[in-house]
């Protein structure tokens, strides 16, 4: 996140929410939660977070819808 780096990992509790979002809502709602999640992303331990709970996979599973 680009405007409060230092309060990036305040976002840790919303990536299971997150990808959840992205698995199972449409069009502009899952568009968003995906910039989301790819934003937060950016930060070394989070990624690490994302990528344990398959968050990268849904995205990835996704990638020609969005």
């Amino acid at each position: 996140m680009d405007a409060f780096p230092e309060r990036v990992h305040e976002f840790k509790d919303f990536i299971i929410d997150l990808i959840y979002v992205i698995k199972e809502k449409t069009e502009l709602v899952r568009k968003n939660a995906a910039i989301l999640l790819a934003k937060i992303a950016n930060d070394e331990e989070l990624k690490n977070y994302i990528r344990a709970n398959h968050g990268f996979d849904v995205l990835m599973s996704l990638r020609a819808q969005l």
